[in-house]
């Protein structure tokens, strides 16, 4: 049975390894989206990974949306990390795919703001960026305690069904100031006070 990531971070006589894996633009059938599934395969096989994190459009580049991967994997066995960005979509549409996740069994998700659009169909999108990342923090802590809405009469309210994310969220240690590497250690205490429950640091050269 596969154990689930928050109790792999609870262990501490494990030492957690993941890997991500960038989809591509197009079917999952083409040539190198098909490389990608293969290595994704390959990664479920292999018991010293612990979790495989799959991008949202990573570098603001159109691609393949990441449940399709991160079913596949959860399937195979293996933990799965969705990212999951607000960049491309205003805070309906990302409530609208974190009910579809919880609903899939994708519960673990990568909470971070996104790169700006670079390309799109004729043209750079219109970047969204409704809410930031810390926001959408609160909003999956608010649907992890059962999310309270209004009712269709005047002055009632809904509590809807628990989900149960486990969340994360990213921090940059390589910033170029002092004071642009404070803001985001001051950033990281709200990402954790919003619901974070894991921290994953970019990667500086």
């Amino acid at each position: 049975m596969m154990r689930r990531l928050r109790d792999i971070f609870a262990d501490e006589s494990t030492f957690a390894i993941g890997a991500e894996l960038v989809t591509t633009r197009g079917i999952i059938m083409q040539e190198d989206s098909a490389r990608i599934v293969q290595f994704a395969d390959d990664l479920c096989q292999d018991d010293d990974v612990h979790w495989i994190s799959v991008t949202d459009n990573a570098g603001g580049n159109v691609m393949l949306a990441p449940d399709h991967l991160g079913r596949r994997i959860v399937d195979h066995g293996k933990n799965a990390l969705i990212h999951i960005t607000c960049k491309d979509s205003n805070r309906n549409a990302l409530e609208s795919a974190a009910w579809k996740y919880a609903s899939e069994g994708l519960e673990n998700l990568l909470v971070i703001s996104g790169d700006y659009p670079i390309d799109g169909f004729n043209g750079m999108a219109q970047p969204v960026f409704d809410i930031d990342s810390v926001g959408l923090l609160q909003m999956l802590r608010d649907m992890n305690q059962g999310l309270r809405i209004r009712g269709r009469k005047p002055n009632t309210y809904l509590h809807l069904d628990k989900t149960d994310f486990c969340l994360g969220c990213a921090v940059s240690p390589f910033k170029l100031t002092e004071a642009e590497q404070m803001m985001q250690y001051e950033k990281l205490k709200l990402k954790a006070r919003s619901g974070a429950n894991f921290v994953i640091p970019q990667l500086g050269y």
